[in-house]
């Protein structure tokens, strides 16, 4: 019967195996790190590479579209304070925009007239302020102009009976109380699709308005579920 001690040979061949096997193990780590290493820096040179293509083609695109950024910018900075029926608005909106402009209820630059008409008769206060403005190109004919900015609204308690009338019931006229005679100030985000049109100038065909009425609401009640109760069944208003 073999021993049930093993020989001292047995023990250093053991021992041996043992180092052999870490010595793999080490080599075997070492050869993977590396690999993940380079697999790393050949992402980071991807990533580096593709970065400036899309930093060279956003610059050929604001570039081929600087005169529209401008023309939008231009629209933002006359009607900062609302429409007040001056000449230089009245031309610039009809420079702009298409005659058979889209807006989400309506289509018509008259209909958009008219939504301006309604923002300053609405409330004591209004005004736009641009944050950012960028040209993004979508087809051969088409291209959007973004404008990511704010929008501040001096709610009387007629506006706020305007855009929240349900806030008129009890018990929620507190909160009615508390919005009255408030700046109530949301970002907000425009997009202006444009297409060319008969003349050198594109035309906006379209137009979304996206803000974010939460936050604004969030900054003046502090309180999520009046935020919540604001919002339930609200009318809506597109600046």
């Amino acid at each position: 019967m073999p021993s049930k001690y093993k020989t001292p040979d047995a023990i250093a061949r053991r021992r041996q195996q043992s180092r052999n096997n870490q010595r793999r193990y080490r080599q075997e780590t070492r050869s993977y790190l590396q690999s993940l290493q380079s697999d790393v820096q050949a992402l980071l040179h991807s990533t580096f590479r593709l970065e400036g293509q899309v930093d060279m083609m956003r610059q050929t695109v604001q570039r081929r579209f600087a005169n529209d950024v401008a023309r939008v910018g231009a629209y933002w900075r006359l009607f900062m304070c609302g429409y007040v029926a001056a000449p230089d608005q009245d031309a610039a909106l009809r420079d702009l925009m298409a005659d058979d402009v889209e807006l989400r209820e309506a289509t018509g630059i008259d209909a958009l007239f008219d939504q301006w008409r309604q923002y300053a008769g609405a409330f004591a206060f209004f005004r736009k302020e641009l944050r950012s403005i960028e040209a993004v190109a979508l087809d051969s004919d088409e291209h959007l102009v973004c404008v990511v900015g704010t929008v501040s609204l001096g709610l009387s308690d007629a506006a706020v009976a305007t855009l929240w009338p349900h806030l008129h019931n009890t018990p929620d006229s507190r909160i009615r109380r508390r919005l009255a005679d408030q700046t109530l100030t949301c970002p907000c985000t425009q997009l202006l699709y444009m297409r060319p049109s008969g003349d050198a100038s594109a035309k906006v065909r379209r137009i979304e308005f996206e803000w974010d009425i939460a936050a604004g609401l969030a900054t003046l009640l502090t309180d999520l579920d009046d935020v919540a109760t604001v919002l339930h069944d609200r009318h809506q208003v597109f600046p």
